[in-house]
């Protein structure tokens, strides 16, 4: 067993280095590895129950402290009941698209576009100024317009809520950029 222990221990540091298997390289104790991969016979079968194990335990971070992923428009609209399929969501979509984890985007029982507009407004992805006095002046081309560009591509997420890499362009790049 101490030799499978420690087929399954390089295994991970040779060829895993951001995923859960630096727990195997640096967090687990040899007994841990050992309970782990019990019964194993072969060096791919050691390797094969200790992937196992990983699927569900990963103790660098607890899941409270992990960083929370930025909700995009389209999973916040899902995630709150979709929205109806209205003519104008109808042309923009060309379909039913499926957020994962969220379901379908368009339901027939889902929200109108004024109360999309106003739940987007609330959560800071649609630019109001006018939210900080408590009125809102968004309106509902607002919403209809980053739904078209959460469609084609290019997703919304609250104002202050964006990804580090995508928050600011790089001028230098886009400036020294052939096309």
């Amino acid at each position: 067993m101490p030799d499978l222990v420690r087929v399954v221990r390089d295994y991970a540091r040779e060829h895993y280095f951001t995923t859960s298997w630096d727990l195997v390289a640096d967090v687990w104790t040899d007994d841990e590895i050992a309970e782990a991969i019990r019964g194993a016979r072969t060096r791919r079968g050691a390797i094969a129950k200790a992937w196992g194990r990983l699927q569900h335990i990963d103790r660098r971070r607890p899941a409270w402290e992990r960083p929370r992923r930025p909700v995009s428009l389209f999973q916040f609209l899902a995630g709150r009941g979709g929205l109806r399929p209205d003519g104008d969501i109808r042309y923009i979509l060309d379909g039913i698209p499926l957020v994962p984890g969220r379901g379908a985007l368009i339901r027939s029982s889902g929200m109108t576009l004024d109360r999309a507009r106003e739940a987007a407004a609330e959560a800071g992805y649609l630019r109001d100024p006018a939210w900080d006095r408590g009125v809102s002046r968004s309106s509902i081309n607002e919403l209809l317009a980053a739904i078209h560009d959460e469609a084609h591509g290019r997703k919304r997420y609250p104002i202050g809520e964006e990804p580090p890499e995508w928050s600011e362009p790089d001028h230098e790049f886009v400036a020294d950029c052939p096309f």
